[in-house]
């Protein structure tokens, strides 16, 4: 078990600023937890997980949940550093990266490395992992190296080649609940990277009716039940998020009112491809987004106001980063600028987000809020690209 950080859960309530939680009201939660970073979260939304600094100010895994708060995972034993990236879609087993090295963690069985590909790709790091935790993706290799890979128990750690080529180019950024598919992107030649899925047997197949001016995109997240793919494409210069449907092939590119000139990324998607969250950014400035069809692209501040009547005076969302399978959890992260009881505060901040679920009778939105600097990853996951970073840089 990790190092306890903060408060338990009914400590934080008592700090909440003039929230009464059994009147199912707005309420903003703050965690004392040095520099912590939220990067994904379970199917559930019960877990999230990211990066968080000890006390000597190094990089570490964190999980957090609402009944438990952060709990900084490895860190006991020295055995975690960085990042952890990913997490199961139970919540079970976390993913992410350490010494350059990918890694898994659950909490029977503490970290382990997941090991090499090929005996030549040393570097790697862990982004997703199916629900259970028994197939994990991600890529190893440093660019222009890099491949995507496939872990199990059994088989270990296994490439996922290029497009039509077993040595080629490629990442993996996400899988599906049971592991059937892998989304991320593939090398197509020259300087053509395309976002693309991976079935076995069957190898990388780039998405079908891609705008022909696409030079580089990803497919970031996908559903759990692999129905719907996001992403981003470009033509070099501005990044435009995009969802695909599988069923009917259909590509989108999602509106971009917000900032039509910004460069906007979808991140993750929730089942049916109902919700997407992301972010738009430009000139180093970035805003979390959410769309759905019936409202399209909007600031996720303003959707969490109008929908659900929260007062978010001195919050900027910056980037929304993950959303839970019924769209009820949203994490990523934010500033907060003013008086937080009676200190003053000008922080970069993670959050999560709780939204009432279908049939809930009086909204209720609870943020838990963890004290962040700018997010280490906070730009989409893979080639790194021209201009590709969320930062808008």
């Amino acid at each position: 078990m990790g190092a306890r950080t903060h408060a338990s859960a009914a400590a934080l309530l008592a700090a909440c600023i003039g929230c009464n939680p059994a009147a199912a009201q707005p309420a903003i939660y703050l965690v004392d937890t040095p520099d912590s970073d939220p990067q994904d979260v379970s199917a559930s939304g019960e877990v999230v997980v990211g990066m968080a600094r000890d006390n000597s100010g190094r990089p570490r895994w964190f999980r957090w949940t609402l009944s438990g708060g952060v709990e900084l995972v490895g860190a006991a034993d020295d055995s975690l550093e960085d990042t952890a990236f990913g997490v199961s879609g139970d919540g079970s087993v976390l993913v992410g990266q350490s010494r350059n090295r990918a890694h898994l963690w659950t909490e029977p069985g503490g970290a382990r490395p997941l090991g090499d590909l090929d005996g030549q790709r040393t570097w790697s790091e862990a982004f997703g992992a199916t629900h259970d935790g028994g197939l994990i993706v991600g890529t190893a290799g440093e660019d222009p190296l890099q491949m995507g890979f496939l872990w199990s128990e059994r088989d270990g750690m296994t490439g996922l080649g290029g497009l039509h080529d077993p040595q080629g180019r490629s990442v993996a950024t996400a899988v599906t609940a049971e592991g059937a598919t892998v989304v991320g992107a593939v090398d197509e030649g020259g300087e053509n990277i395309h976002p693309a899925l991976w079935e076995a047997g069957e190898g990388w197949h780039v998405l079908e009716n891609l705008p022909d001016w696409n030079r580089f995109g990803h497919a970031q997240a996908v559903s759990s039940d692999g129905g719907h793919l996001v992403g981003f494409v470009s033509d070099g210069n501005v990044r435009r998020a995009f969802r695909w449907e599988r069923a009917t092939e259909e590509f989108t590119l999602l509106p971009n009112e917000v900032n039509p000139s910004g460069n906007f990324f979808a991140l993750d998607v929730s089942d049916g491809g109902r919700q997407v969250v992301g972010s738009i950014a430009k000139d180093g400035s970035s805003r979390a987004v959410i769309w759905d069809e019936e409202h399209g692209t909007r600031l996720l501040a303003k959707a969490l106001h109008d929908d659900y009547v929260l007062d978010l005076r001195g919050w900027t969302l910056t980037d929304a980063r993950a959303i839970s399978r019924d769209g009820s959890v949203i994490t990523g992260q934010a500033v907060y600028s003013g008086l937080f009881g009676e200190r003053a505060m000008a922080s970069e901040i993670g959050f999560v987000a709780i939204v009432p679920g279908p049939g809930t009778a009086a909204p209720l939105l609870a943020m838990c809020l963890t004290g962040a600097r700018r997010a280490r990853r906070a730009s989409p996951r893979g080639y790194a690209g021209p201009e590709s970073r969320a930062s808008g840089a």
